[in-house]
């Protein structure tokens, strides 16, 4: 998996992404930082895109398909 700049971890079940990570000072805990959905070769999370290998996720996107916005 290459670094990523969300988390360094990332479980993958389906279309959904998971982000977390693992630190053992002094208990073990699992921080999930985000979780968002892959559709075509980006990540929906909340209401931004991130296209893994970029540096951080794009705030909108044309096809988001949200049409909750200001009416």
């Amino acid at each position: 998996m290459r670094p990523n700049p969300i988390a360094p971890w990332e479980l993958r079940v389906g279309q959904l992404r998971v982000y977390y990570e693992v630190s053992d000072n002094p208990l073990k805990v699992v921080t999930v930082r985000a979780i968002g959905t892959k559709v075509g070769n980006k990540v929906r999370i909340g209401d931004e895109w991130w296209e893994p290998g970029k540096p951080q996720p794009e705030k909108g996107h044309e096809d988001s398909g949200d049409d909750t916005g200001d009416r």
